[in-house]
């Protein structure tokens, strides 16, 4: 559960409308390659896929948002298509990692202002 100002919900939401392109997101998002925006609804859900490091294949990732209260957001990435194989599961297991970091870092973001992500890659 992330807990934010109901207002500031609609931060990832509003940085990802269709109209963005990835470059427009640094410094808080990093990408391996170009993310295609497949659906936004406002402060409720974000689609796309991408490209998995390294190659050959797209990925789709889910990012829900569900309101628990004035001051609570509670987010849930999924993302899947990934190859039964195990460079995918390998990989699979990286992205995990990075949407938990990716998450407490625009956590902080929102509330603070401060990138954790400045200077990590």
């Amino acid at each position: 559960m992330v807990r934010t100002p109901r207002r500031r919900s609609e931060v990832l939401t509003q940085l990802l409308r269709v109209e963005h392109r990835v470059e427009d997101l640094a410094p808080i998002v990093k990408t391996p390659g170009p993310v295609h925006v497949k659906d936004v609804v406002p402060n409720e859900l974000i689609v796309f896929t991408w490209e998995v490091e390294g190659g050959g294949y797209d990925t789709r990732v889910e990012m829900k948002f569900e309101s628990l209260d004035e001051r609570s957001t509670l987010l849930t990435i999924t993302e899947s298509g990934w190859k039964e194989n195990p460079k995918g599961l390998k990989s699979s297991y990286g992205n995990c990692h990075g949407w938990t970091q990716m998450s407490c870092s625009l956590k902080v973001y929102i509330e603070h202002g401060i990138n954790l992500r400045e200077g990590f890659y």
